[in-house]
């Protein structure tokens, strides 16, 4: 075999190829093809849907952030403003004209609450609270950046950095939950309410509504809890302690930390030092002025009328029975429920007016606190009192439910539940109606003996000695003047009728506790007190006050009216006025009140002062003495008292009666102040006094034997005695003789008696 080898041609030229064909290129290699992977494509795919969402999203949120801001309002703060729970004030007027009111009581549920218009706001608080809370607060535009991207850094945006109006929007929503979403939202929303509100009135919105501990929501009564002032007259280092409340209200609390307020304090001051917001005078003074609170020994409330400092103070009785009776106007006139009523009372910032006379008021608290005149048995037992007392058109002046301390608001008020009223119903159901009927007059002559009222009754009444009666005959003046039982249950029974006496008490003088099923038909009821349900000291002195303003009645009423502001608006809620109405004929009212005016009330040993003033009573004991009542009406006001014990039993028996000597206690306080030209009641003119026989009760002749003077009605005048002649006279004198000194005798052992009892300890 041979071999053929050809060197490469010089030139580079290519070697000859046998048999002129090409040389076959040798065959390509073949390109390795790479998989990629499933897991890394999927992650691919969803970077790339992730970061194109993200776009979106974030573009989304932008949009959404601009359109928010720059959108309708996200709060309105007209009415977070009237929807906040808010303190309720009720006044008294302070003069006839009702343009003084004094605060009297505050109501409130959790929070409370005065709302104050920044203009009444010192500039010192304003000041104070931007120093230290937010100092920029004036320049920034709801968001304070520098902060927020410092709390961003140090708290990834979860806490720290809120201006005023993000803590408002915070009090406002009660969202405080520590997230980016939460944050993020409550930045645009400050944003949102900076755009559509001024700085004034986020401001005065965040003073109003920030929680400054002891149930205080706002500076107002922050200020009054802690320093007893309106916030007004608060000084700069006042202003300045209050400012640090917020921070920790326990902490910072005024009445337990002091020391901790003082601290702070003058870390407010240095800040509103260094920014320019008092000078170093003020500073100096303000950093060395001693704080003084409500609770620091010697401290001294601005007054002594208007309600106390703080918002635990126990309410009166007469407080408790407005919020019952603006409840029961509410419900009435605006269509509430129970519920919704108390809501407004306690919730809504109401104002309400009332009639309550403030001194008569304390009088009579003081009066019955210390237990005036109570038998020190009877105190020994817990024995209980209560009163009502009103002018003669209507309006409720002063009403207490208890002897003795009142523990808690809204207690048991004993003005108006209900007892047997005994004897102080007797010029109300028999003799009112009867002279208004022109059945009986001042000397008309009565038999005061009990009268078989049938086998299951027997004989009936026997009068409070026990007795059946004496069986002589006797004048309406003297039966009403002695409480007698025989007489009026003979009126009734034998001239006006239980239908009519009825429907006196009912229809004329309003009583609404008579039942018509047992009261209406029953003479104990009608005649001597002794009813089914029993009656109010309310209902009682409404009827009372009839007798001394000649015959009109008005309905009680405890309020003039109840506001509620909205948008600085006084709404009016409820007004209230009594209408007179002709209850009896004016001269059935004076023959009444002239008559009452005859019983004896020395045994109440009145001042000089009192004395000068005229006065009607009426008392009232039920079976057993276990209710004792009193009517006492002066030419201002009228009063109806009740004295006994929760569980009916007997009280001690004294020489006068203890309702009564708590009555005369309370006006004794309050007569100085009456009108010194109005110490007599109003007559009608229409009456007469006049000379009448003892013995026969008609108008006396010159040959009466006996006679007495009374007063009566022009146009209801009784005959005149003709049961006597002068010469029949003699054997009458010398009886007459004979019972004068008799009745001399027993004045003069009753006289001694009442002396010794005027001596005991009362």
């Amino acid at each position: 075999m041979q071999y053929r080898f050809e060197s490469p041609q010089p030139g580079g030229a290519k070697p000859a190829s046998s048999g002129g064909k090409k040389p076959a290129k040798p065959p390509r290699k073949a390109k390795k093809v790479r998989k990629r992977h499933p897991l890394l494509r999927a992650l691919f795919y969803l970077f790339a849907v992730g970061a194109m969402a993200s776009l979106f999203l974030a573009t989304y949120v932008v949009l959404y952030g601009i359109n928010f801001v720059g959108g309708e309002r996200a709060i309105v703060l007209e009415d977070y403003k009237f929807q906040q729970d808010k303190t309720t004030i009720v006044y008294a007027y302070t003069d006839a004209k009702k343009t003084k009111a004094v605060e009297i009581a505050r109501l409130h549920g959790e929070e409370n609450r005065i709302w104050v218009p920044l203009t009444n706001i010192p500039d010192d608080m304003k000041n104070a609270f931007v120093a230290l809370e937010d100092k920029r607060f004036w320049s920034h535009n709801g968001v304070d950046w520098f902060r927020t991207l410092s709390s961003a850094t140090a708290y990834k945006m979860s806490q720290g950095g809120s201006t005023l109006t993000q803590q408002l929007i915070k009090n406002l929503t009660n969202e405080k939950d520590v997230t980016v979403v939460r944050k993020v939202t409550e930045i645009l929303t400050a944003l949102n309410l900076e755009r559509n509100y001024s700085k004034a009135d986020v401001l005065e919105t965040y003073l109003n509504t920030v929680y400054m501990g002891n149930g205080c929501y706002g500076i107002q009564t922050a200020s009054e809890t802690y320093f007893g002032k309106d916030v007004a007259e608060l000084t700069l280092a006042e202003c300045a302690a209050l400012s640090t409340i917020t921070n920790a209200p326990t902490t910072y609390d005024p009445l337990v930390n002091p020391d901790n307020v003082k601290k702070r304090q003058l870390v407010c001051l240095n800040e509103m030092l260094a920014q320019g917001l008092i000078g170093q005078e003020e500073y100096d003074k303000a950093k060395d002025e001693k704080l003084v609170y409500t609770n620091t020994k010697g401290y001294k409330p601005k007054t002594e009328t208007s309600a106390p400092a703080g918002s635990d103070q126990i309410t009166s009785t007469f407080v408790d029975y407005v919020i019952e009776d603006v409840k029961k106007g509410l419900m009435e006139q605006q269509n509430y429920t129970a519920t919704q009523a108390m809501d407004a009372i306690y919730y809504k910032g109401l104002k309400i007016y009332t009639t309550m006379d403030a001194a008569a008021q304390k009088a009579a608290e003081k009066v019955y606190l210390e237990k005036a005149g109570v038998p020190s048995n009877d105190a020994k037992q817990g024995v209980q009192g209560s009163m009502t007392m009103m002018d003669y058109e209507g309006r409720i002046v002063a009403m207490v439910g208890q002897l003795g301390k009142k523990t808690g608001s809204r207690s048991l008020n004993r003005a108006t539940t209900l007892r047997q009223p005994g004897s102080t119903f007797k010029p109300l159901g028999a003799y009112s109606p009867a002279i208004d009927n022109n059945l009986i007059y001042w000397s008309k002559l009565y038999l005061d003996y009990a009268f078989n009222m049938g086998s299951a009754t027997g004989m009936f009444p026997h009068n409070y000695d026990g007795r059946l009666g004496s069986n002589k005959y006797v004048t309406v003046q003297y039966a009403l003047r002695e409480s007698l039982n025989t007489v009026p249950a003979r009126i009734i029974m034998y001239d006006l009728g239980l239908e009519k006496s009825y429907n006196w008490l009912t229809k004329n003088l309003h009583f609404t506790t008579l039942s018509a099923d047992v009261d209406r038909y029953s003479l104990s009821a009608l005649s001597i007190g002794g009813g089914e349900n029993g009656v109010s000291t309310l209902e009682m002195c409404a009827a009372y006050a009839t007798i001394g303003n000649l015959g009109k009645y008005y309905k009680p009423y405890s309020y003039y009216k109840v506001v509620q502001t909205k948008e600085d608006e006084e709404i009016v809620l409820l007004q209230s006025k009594s209408e007179a109405e002709q209850a009896m004929k004016p001269e059935t009212a004076e023959l009444t009140r002239r008559i009452l005016q005859t019983i004896n009330r020395s045994p109440y040993k009145l001042d000089a002062t009192t004395n000068k003033y005229e006065s009607f009573m009426k008392t009232g004991t039920t079976t057993g003495y276990k209710d004792r009542w009193f009517a006492l009406g002066f030419p201002k006001y009228v009063a109806v008292m009740w004295y006994g014990f929760d569980t009916p039993k007997q009280t001690t028996l004294a020489s006068y009666n203890p309702a009564g000597w708590l009555g005369f206690s309370t006006f004794k306080a309050i007569s100085s102040a009456f009108p010194k030209d109005g110490t007599k009641f109003a007559n009608t003119g229409n009456l007469v006094q006049k000379s009448y026989c003892t013995q026969t009760g008609l108008l006396a002749t010159s040959a009466c034997p006996s006679k007495g003077t009374g007063w009566y009605i022009k146009s209801a005048l009784p005959g005149t005695c003709t049961a006597h002649s002068a010469a029949g006279n003699a054997a009458d004198s010398i009886a007459d003789a004979a019972d004068s000194i008799a009745g001399a005798a027993i004045d003069a052992a009753g006289a001694i008696a009442g002396a010794i009892a005027d001596a005991l300890p009362h």
